[in-house]
């Protein structure tokens, strides 16, 4: 069951007094590059998109219970670095669909061991290691 049928069944975070959680959102100038770049990428799935004028403004993508919204802004402010911490057994599976599609990631150590993926505008994407 996913999060909105959860949600609307009265199951879900929203629903839950004692859990909180965040949707980041990232300011992107090329929202077709990020778009792809999050799909091909990062292996998220798209979950809803707001369009304008044929243009899409605002792109939600999700792995999982990680959800992330992109925001079109023609003048970005500067670049941003996404930290995600999966359970162990999701890091195997994730460095295996990268590592499947050829994806390039480095691993980096920041106080924390993590693999990084670099974005096209200089955005970070770190998935920590340790369990």
């Amino acid at each position: 069951m996913d999060d909105q049928n959860e949600e609307r069944e009265g199951k879900g975070p929203a629903s839950r007094k004692d859990v909180c959680f965040t949707r980041p959102v990232l300011f992107m100038s090329n929202m077709q590059g990020a778009m792809q770049h999050c799909i091909s990428l990062l292996v998220f799935e798209e979950r809803c998109r707001f369009e304008e004028a044929r243009a899409v403004l605002v792109y939600e993508v999700s792995r999982g219970e990680c959800h992330v919204i992109l925001n079109v802004n023609s003048e970005p402010t500067g670049t941003s670095r996404l930290f995600v911490k999966l359970w162990p057994q999701e890091v195997t599976k994730f460095l295996a669909e990268i590592e499947a599609r050829s994806i390039p990631f480095a691993r980096d150590f920041s106080d924390y061991e993590v693999f990084r993926i670099d974005g096209q505008s200089g955005n970070q994407f770190m998935v920590l290691v340790e369990a």
